[in-house]
């Protein structure tokens, strides 16, 4: 109990210290200064990139010029297209992307707060990821576009019982990068769950996800009018007739590397719900944790960069806090979360690509 007693106590000073500046602010503003201290920690951590490479410089041409013929990531236009609405163009997408990462940090701390978790909870939450790939990748590879899908992400879990909102931002997220569908699994269960109508659940699929798919379809034809798109289908599906294993075999030497550097050391969180979740039978908080990680894995059969390929699998965390959180209560959940982040920061943050293993400093 005095052990106990000594790992709370200090939790139990910052919740004090945030209900304070919440009633002196409101929880608005401590959303939002919570988000920069934390995506401050972040650039602190693994630097900030100051122009684009790779991908993103076809990102950034896309800022400058939304509807250019022949940009390979034509497709994905949302990220891009509002950034030259705001008037972050060309390089300046990644001030666009910073952005939308400090926003994510800033709602995922909010609704929490919303949700009856405590301050010192909602603060470890966001904490996990603010130092984990969905924000470090974002901000170590310039122009990436991939904070713009995370956010939408987390707001399709906040909207998992209205349907309009809900299938409109799936419509968003396949607009910012295709991938997205590959969660599709997960937040249908989601919405399932949250429904909890059969009738309303099969009506609201039937004309969501059947409208997201013409409006995406239409999307891609318009866009295939103005000149063909480099990374399209065939790019992808291709290869795959030929030999099945073709992606995954450039990336299998080094996948578990590229797994581990995703969460590190947070991937304790979900392994523990998993398991309390099957103690208790409860299938759905399972399935509901282990379906993010599964279908963000399915991406390797087409493409390389297993790091960040994985990241998209963090509604796993989220998942996991709110089953763990039952069990053992905000305070103590909020210590393990919290000095999981201190010691992930001794951990070397690699990202992985391929069979390439790149040290983020």
């Amino acid at each position: 109990m005095k052990t106990e007693s000594i790992i709370i106590r200090p939790v139990k000073v910052l919740n004090r210290a945030l209900l304070y500046i919440e009633k002196r602010s409101s929880l608005a503003a401590t959303s939002l200064l919570v988000a920069v201290l934390l995506l401050g920690c972040a650039i602190l951590y693994v630097g900030f990139a100051q122009l684009p490479v790779y991908h993103g410089v076809y990102y950034a041409r896309l800022a400058s010029d939304p509807f250019e013929p022949g940009n390979p990531n034509a497709y994905r236009i949302l990220t891009p297209l509002a950034a030259y609405l705001l008037g972050l163009r060309g390089d300046r997408i990644i001030i666009f992307n910073a952005i939308a990462a400090l926003l994510l940090l800033a709602l995922v701390y909010y609704h929490s707060r919303k949700s009856e978790y405590s301050p010192g909870l909602s603060l470890a939450v966001a904490l996990m990821l603010a130092l984990t790939m969905p924000t470090l990748f974002t901000l170590f590879y310039g122009g990436y576009t991939d904070s713009t899908s995370y956010l939408l992400i987390f707001l399709m879990m906040v909207c998992r019982e209205r349907p309009a909102w809900f299938w409109l931002l799936f419509f968003l997220g396949l607009l910012n990068r295709e991938s997205v569908v590959f969660l599709l699994p997960f937040f249908l269960l989601l919405h399932w769950h949250s429904l909890k109508s059969r009738r309303l659940f099969v009506r609201s699929v039937l004309a969501g996800l059947g409208g997201v798919v013409l409006a995406y379809l239409l999307f891609r034809a318009l866009i295939n009018s103005h000149g063909a798109v480099k990374n399209n289908a065939s790019f992808y599906l291709e290869p795959l007739i030929r030999d099945p294993l073709y992606w995954l075999r450039q990336v299998a030497d080094s996948y578990p590397q590229g797994f581990f550097s995703v969460f590190k050391l947070f991937w304790l969180l979900p392994l523990v719900a998993a398991v309390l979740a099957l103690r208790r039978r409860n299938y759905m908080a399972l399935a509901l944790v282990l379906t993010p990680v599964l279908c963000a894995m399915a991406q390797s059969v087409i493409a390389l960069d297993t790091s960040r390929m994985i990241a998209m699998a963090f509604p796993t965390l989220l998942v996991g806090v709110c089953v763990v959180r039952k069990k053992v209560g905000d305070d103590l959940l909020s210590a393990a979360v919290i000095l999981l982040g201190l010691v992930n920061l001794l951990v070397p943050q690699y990202y992985v690509t391929s069979n390439d293993v790149f040290l983020m400093r």
